[in-house]
């Protein structure tokens, strides 16, 4: 697949209804003064960013509620290293069968507040590492969810700003390194 890893000079990138399904195209990399549009977008087991801890793009609310989810069972990297105070996912649909949210909000540093989280159906997650790792602002979320089949939660609240985590279930005691 192309990737944008190189593109240092890139400095917009309309995703505006494209649908990301079969495509190989990866940016990864700072935001060294990029504009991203990112709305419609129609995804499938893929999400076309990876981007490095010094991106910060910031997702509009209109953007994240026009995306197609139903079809991404692995949430990995949606959100790492935004820039959003808030992400709102309350009018987002995700595919019941999501089997992992590794890094889906590693590095936001500015993010304070997830809203609607608990609406993903978590019966089918195995990994949540590093999920909201370095998310250093981050102090409320609600998650309401059964990990009960989770194998790997390492790192997942690891450098947060959270001081209480509420409203998980684990098929027994929780991993220690959690």
């Amino acid at each position: 697949g192309m990737s944008l890893r190189d593109c240092n000079n890139l400095r917009y990138w309309n995703l505006d209804n494209c649908d990301v399904s079969r495509s190989q195209m990866v940016y990864y990399g700072a935001n060294n003064g990029l504009t991203i549009s990112a709305k419609n977008v129609k995804f499938n087991n893929y999400i076309p960013w990876q981007p490095n801890a010094g991106w910060q793009y910031t997702f509009t609310q209109d953007e994240i509620e026009s995306w197609d989810l139903s079809k991404l069972t692995k949430l990995n990297d949606l959100f790492a290293a935004c820039g959003n105070e808030i992400i709102d996912l309350s009018n987002v649909t995700f595919n019941s069968n999501v089997t992992t949210t590794s890094n889906m909000f590693r590095d936001c540093k500015k993010l304070k507040r997830i809203i609607g989280l608990d609406r993903i159906n978590t019966s089918k997650i195995t990994s949540t590492s590093s999920m909201f790792v370095n998310s250093t602002s981050l102090n409320d979320v609600t998650l309401n969810w059964d990990l009960s089949n989770v194998l790997t939660l390492s790192g997942m609240f690891q450098a947060t700003g959270l001081s209480k985590i509420e409203g998980i279930t684990f098929s027994e005691e929780p991993p220690s390194n959690y």
